[in-house]
């Protein structure tokens, strides 16, 4: 057998054992990745206690005790308010709805323009153009109501499954460098010093980006909350603190915010109101642009604004949420690839012909 063969069963059996190990794992793979990023954020605040003195173990296990109680904390004097008033959003949402087409129907009516947008007339719309909806549109849809109600033995396996999360962080945590090494030692001798360079990338960008971005949404949060609240709309409470999580995707959580609570404040029509929420926001995103997000997050990805635009319509496209949410960090660490793999094009003969 020749030695380029015996390299690729070997590669190819590798392959294989780690392809049997991720799909054995099955739902508990979802966990461990928790796990590993929580790790991941995690890890820096670890060395710093170590180098202080303390042992890894009573480190990790401090942490996550501190988790645990702030969770603990947030459910029991934010999360019930916080479902009461998302419980009622969607409750009054359809009213809500129906009110704004009503008042837009009136103000068209005073421009001359005789639209209606009763409720029966936007479903017989629907009806009239279903067909152009695509199949495969109707069958995600479908496939995931499907999903929804379906599998109460794998709801039961969620439910242990979010228990493995502390015990795989613990693990992971406490053994994280040498998980680290076992990695590299995958690649061979030659590619490892330039996978250690994409890794140093990769840690730079999540680095800054990630928690920056975590710190971000968290404060987004509270003042979109705080000053909806105060404003006095209905449901601004839940709606603000879901524009500000929602504000880990960039754009996101200032759109879907605005236009709920705009529907809100329109439904209610008061004047006052709908000043206070353009103020609300508007007051918040000068923050955020520049205040909050240069001092939390800063340049730390280097992309544009343009390439931040098409980094997360191709996460949404491939992964959906998740792509979304990641989208970001990952098209930067492309970015440094690709721009490596330029440079040894640009470099070959047939190039500098």
């Amino acid at each position: 057998m020749s030695q380029s063969l015996r390299n690729s069963f070997i590669v190819l059996g590798l392959i294989l054992v780690l392809s049997f190990v991720v799909y054995g794992l099955g739902s508990a793979l979802f966990p461990l990745l928790i796990a590993f990023g929580l790790a991941y954020l995690f890890f820096p605040l670890v060395k710093k206690l170590e180098a202080k003195g303390f042992s890894r173990s009573y480190v990790v296990i401090f942490i996550f005790s501190a988790i645990v109680f702030l969770l603990a904390l947030v459910a029991l004097l934010i999360l019930p308010g916080f479902l009461r008033d998302l419980n009622d959003l969607i409750n009054s949402f359809p009213k809500i709805v129906s009110t704004v087409l009503a008042k837009l129907e009136n103000w068209l009516a005073l421009l001359g323009k005789d639209v209606d947008l009763s409720k029966d007339q936007i479903r017989l719309y629907l009806q009239n153009h279903s067909q152009e909806v695509s199949a495969s549109m109707l069958k995600k849809i479908l496939l995931g109501i499907g999903g929804v109600f379906s599998g109460a033995i794998e709801w039961l396996l969620g439910i242990l499954n979010f228990f493995l999360i502390p015990l795989f962080f613990f693990y992971v945590i406490h053994d994280y460098e040498k998980l680290s090494n076992e990695f590299l030692s995958l690649f061979p001798r030659q590619a490892k010093e330039k996978m250690r360079e994409y890794m140093e990338v990769a840690n730079r960008v999540l680095n800054g980006y990630i928690r920056g971005q975590i710190l971000v949404a968290l404060i987004l949060a509270i003042l979109y909350s705080a000053g909806l609240s105060l404003i006095g709309l209905p449901f601004g409470f839940a709606i603000g603190f879901i524009s500000g999580f929602i504000s880990i995707i960039p754009y996101a959580g200032f759109t879907i915010g605005f236009a709920t609570a705009l529907a809100v404040g329109l439904a209610h029509y008061e004047l006052s109101l709908i000043i206070g929420i353009v103020l609300v926001f508007t007051i918040v995103q000068a923050l955020e642009g520049s205040l909050i997000t240069p001092k939390l997050v800063g340049n730390k990805v280097g992309l544009s604004e343009l390439h931040t635009m098409l980094a997360l319509i191709i996460g949404g496209n491939l992964f959906g949420l998740l792509g979304m949410l990641i989208a970001i960090p990952v098209a930067a660490i492309f970015k440094a690839v690709f721009l490596d793999l330029k440079q040894v094009y640009q470099s070959l003969e047939f190039y500098k012909k």
